[in-house]
This record gives structure tokens, C-alpha cells and sequence, in this order.
């Protein structure tokens, strides 16, 4: 008796149980069906209010215009600031000491090599080379006198051997004199344009005083400081972009170079990026430096101004779906976005190609609004 009780207990229980999940089965499903239904609706409803302002000549509606999603190249890049600088640059500095007689350039002048640029005073050496060669001539006629003699066996050997040694000792001065005269002269080692002449005439100059610059004039290169931290991501033959902005010029070029040198002071490195050769390039001139380091190809993009963010930090755009007659549906579309340019904003997931985004008036438009589109814009 007592285990029949038992049995009839558990029975009771298992049926139970078995009821109550039906009836959550039930409840869950006839949710899930209302919570459809009320989409469906909402969605119908939505577009009946489209269909209708279309129809109520009456009713103003907010204008927008529209952009196309399209596959395009996405290229993010950093910038770095750099300078103009010429293949080769030299300080002008005489060899010796004297006052500036005569500048003969002026800044900006293109010089030949080996054409004088400065001279120093040097009328006492040139004084002293024609006392010199006075005596040389002197020295040369007693010297060949006294070789006749020596060869014909009537000289002494010592008369011929000092006027052997006298004439030799003018000729060296001679030379020492010419050599001092060419050291008054301040000569471009090679051809090129003057930088700068601080050079005057009648003011004293120091041995080793810097007069001028002279830098060549064919190969010209910018150099730019790039920070430690994209070490991996620009090398030699990378694409950059290049603007100078005095002359108002821009310029795609390749880096040529990468110093492996990292400067302790700023965490920097240099690279350098060779220029075509040009007289619109001066030395010094500053250089705007875009190094390209993210590049992708059929990317999807739309433009930085039309990727909003909510509260709960979401990016989204808002897409525009055709309804009739130019009004449609405003819907507000969550993003996945990666890199951002500046200009555009690569989405990574989110959009499909060919959907269309509110362009102007993505600011002010709602979920679900009814709008009337304007114009297509261009990207």
C-alpha cells in the first residue's frame, strides 16, 4: 500500500513537470511570433507613411541627398614634417688671412667650378713674387755662366754648386709665392648656385671664417624625421606624398633611403626621398611628408563626416532605402569601421556595395523618418 502511494506521488510530479515545460514552450514561441509581428508591422508601417507623404501634396517632408556605396582604394597615411636639402653644400672659407678686396658674386648666382667668387688683398704677395722673379732671372744667368765654366773645366765646383743651389732656392720661393696668391682666392669647388655670401669688401678675413655657401646645383632631396614608433612601416622604396606649401606644389614620390640611426633626443629617424631635379626647389624650404603605411584596394568607404557615434559608443551611418517617387526611409545602420584617413572612414562590415547613405542632412535626420531626397551626391 505504501509503495503504491509512493508511485502515484511521482507520477503526479513527472506530469506535472511535463506540463509546465510545454506551457513555457508555448509562451516563448507565441512571443518570439508577437515580437515578429510587431517588426513586420512597424517596418509596413513605416513605408505606408512614405507611400502616404508621397501622396499629400501637403505634408513637408525633410530633404536630403544621398551618396552611393562604391568599392574604391582606401590609403591611410601619417605626416611628418621635412626639409629641403641639396645633394652637395659647402661652406665658403678662405686659407689665409686679409682684407676682402672684391666679391665677385652675388647670392643666388649659379658659378662654375673653379670660377673665383672672393678675392683678398694680395698686392704685397704679388710685389714679393715679382722681386722674385727679378732675382730668379739673375740667379739663372749666373747659374748658366757658371755651368759654361764648370763644364769647360775653369770654374770651381763650389761657384757652380752655389749658383746651382741659388737658382733652385728662387724657383721654390716662386712657387710658395704662386701658392699664397692662389690662397687669396675663394674658388667654387664645384658648380652650383650661391646660397648665401656674407662677404664685404674692405672687411677683414680670418682664416677659416665662413664667407658663404655654395650648394650644387643638380640633385635635391627631402629630409624628414619620422618617429621611432613606425620603424616597421616605412622602408626604402615606400610611396609618400609630398606638398610644399610656399610654392603651393604636390609631388608622389618614393623613399630612398632610411637612416638605421635613431636620434636619443626626439626617437626619431631619418629618411630621404630624392627630388626630380628642378630649380622650384630651394634649400631649406619646408616639405609637408605623407607617408603612406595602410593601403587596400576595393575597400569600402564613405566619408568621416557621415560616421556618427551613440552614447554606448557605436558607430553608425544612416542609410536611405527608396520608398516612391524620390521618399524613402531613413534607417540607422551600426558599423564596423577601421582606418580613418581624415577625409574617409574604411568600413570594415555594416554596408553592402550599392546601398545608399544620407549625405547632407545625416546630422539632423531619425531612425525610421520619411524623407524626400534632393540630389545624388558625388564621393
Amino acid at each position: 500500500m505504501k509503495n503504491s502511494l509512493i508511485w502515484a506521488v511521482a507520477l503526479g510530479a513527472v506530469a506535472c513537470s511535463q506540463e509546465n515545460t510545454t506551457d513555457l514552450t508555448q509562451l516563448q514561441g507565441e512571443r518570439d511570433s508577437l515580437v515578429a509581428l510587431t517588426q513586420t508591422a512597424a517596418t509596413r508601417i513605416q513605408e505606408i507613411d512614405a507611400q502616404l507623404a508621397s501622396l499629400d501634396s501637403t505634408r513637408e517632408l525633410t530633404s536630403i541627398t544621398v551618396l552611393e556605396v562604391r568599392p574604391e582604394t582606401f590609403i591611410h597615411s601619417f605626416e611628418a614634417l621635412g626639409k629641403v636639402e641639396a645633394d652637395r653644400s659647402v661652406n665658403l672659407l678662405p686659407e689665409m688671412g686679409g682684407q676682402i678686396k672684391r666679391v665677385l658674386v652675388s647670392e643666388g648666382e649659379r658659378v662654375a667650378a673653379g670660377q673665383t667668387l672672393i678675392e683678398l688683398d694680395n698686392s704685397v704677395m704679388r710685389s714679393s713674387l715679382d722681386e722674385v722673379k727679378k732675382s730668379l732671372s739673375l740667379a739663372t744667368t749666373l747659374f748658366e755662366k757658371q755651368e759654361r765654366l764648370w763644364k769647360q773645366g775653369i770654374g770651381s765646383e763650389v761657384q757652380y754648386l752655389q749658383a746651382k743651389t741659388n737658382k733652385e732656392s728662387l724657383e721654390q720661393r716662386i712657387q710658395t709665392v704662386q701658392n699664397q696668391l692662389a690662397m687669396s682666392r675663394v674658388k667654387a669647388p664645384f658648380a652650383g648656385t650661391v646660397d648665401e655670401m656674407n662677404a664685404k669688401e674692405g672687411e677683414f678675413a680670418a682664416p677659416g671664417m665662413v664667407l658663404g655657401r655654395l650648394i650644387s646645383s643638380g640633385k635635391a632631396s627631402v629630409t624628414a624625421d619620422i618617429p621611432e614608433s613606425y620603424s616597421n612601416v616605412v622602408g626604402k622604396g615606400q610611396k609618400v606624398d609630398l606638398f610644399f606649401p610656399s610654392i603651393n606644389k604636390s609631388l608622389e614620390a618614393r623613399v630612398t633611403q632610411v637612416s638605421d640611426y635613431i636620434n636619443p633626443d626626439n626617437r626619431s629617424y631619418k629618411v630621404y626621398v630624392n627630388l626630380p631635379a628642378s630649380t622650384e626647389y630651394k634649400p631649406n624650404m619646408l616639405a609637408k611628408v605623407k607617408v603612406r603605411d595602410y593601403e587596400a584596394d576595393q575597400a569600402l568607404s564613405v566619408p568621416a563626416a557621415l560616421v556618427q557615434q551613440d552614447m554606448e559608443g557605436n558607430n553608425y551611418v544612416f542609410v536611405w532605402k527608396l520608398v516612391k517617387d524620390g521618399i524613402g526611409l531613413v534607417e540607422k545602420r551600426t558599423v564596423e569601421v577601421g582606418k580613418n584617413n581624415g577625409e574617409q572612414v574604411e568600413i570594415k562590415s555594416g554596408l553592402t556595395l550599392g546601398e545608399t547613405l544620407v549625405d547632407k542632412g545625416a546630422r539632423t535626420v531619425r531612425d525610421g523618418q520619411s524623407v524626400k531626397v534632393m540630389t545624388v551626391s558625388a564621393k
